[in-house]
């Protein structure tokens, strides 16, 4: 899984709050934020971007000379 670091500034009774409620329900805050982040996406119809496929390496006029050493005579 991909992670990233996240920064934002809040007021700090906010900050106390949150993590306290958090803390009520035994639940982390990064996992509160993520299911916050996740819903309004999912409300704004954006969804993860598909892996780009990679074109496997097509092979070359230069390939000749690696299939000469490694042939077995």
């Amino acid at each position: 899984m991909e992670t990233t670091i996240i920064n934002f500034r809040t007021k700090d009774w906010v900050k106390k709050e949150f993590f306290q409620l958090c803390n009520d329900q035994n639940v982390t805050a990064t996992a509160r934020l993520n299911d916050y982040m996740r819903k309004v996406l999912m409300e704004h119809d954006i969804t993860e971007p598909k892996p780009i496929k990679r074109k496997t390496k097509t092979p070359s006029s230069e390939d000749w000379r690696d299939d000469l050493v490694t042939r077995s005579f």
